[in-house]
């Protein structure tokens, strides 16, 4: 995904190929600075969070327990990583990955109960 790989280049210290047949790797290495990385990634989440919550509204309950539910878990799992250090094996990244697929009920669930809002 080009997108993802753009995301990673801000990140990632020089070790992103560019194209398969050269050896050139890049990367701006924001990952250097833990304080500037956890900075970066919060702001990207409180703005994910503010443009769906600015972009839709709860039809009841369920659309909004479910959905402020869904970012306190967010929150709660991104500080558990935080606290935790690095993963103990690239075994456990991959289950915490596979887990990861388990939310998406979660989502669609609180998603159904909620509705656009219309454009001002």
């Amino acid at each position: 995904m080009v997108s993802h790989w753009v995301l990673d280049f801000v990140v990632h210290v020089p070790d992103l190929q560019l194209v398969p047949w050269l050896e050139t790797r890049v990367g701006l290495g924001l990952w250097r600075s833990p304080g500037a990385t956890v900075g970066v990634e919060a702001a990207l989440f409180v703005a994910g969070v503010a443009i769906y919550a600015g972009g839709t509204r709860a039809r009841d309950r369920t659309g909004a327990w479910g959905f402020w539910g869904f970012v306190a878990f967010l929150l709660l799992a991104y500080a558990s990583t935080l606290a935790g250090g690095a993963p103990p094996s690239p075994q456990a990244v991959a289950a915490t990955a596979l887990i990861g697929w388990a939310l998406i009920p979660w989502i669609a669930w609180f998603d159904r109960h909620r509705d656009l809002k219309p454009p001002a």
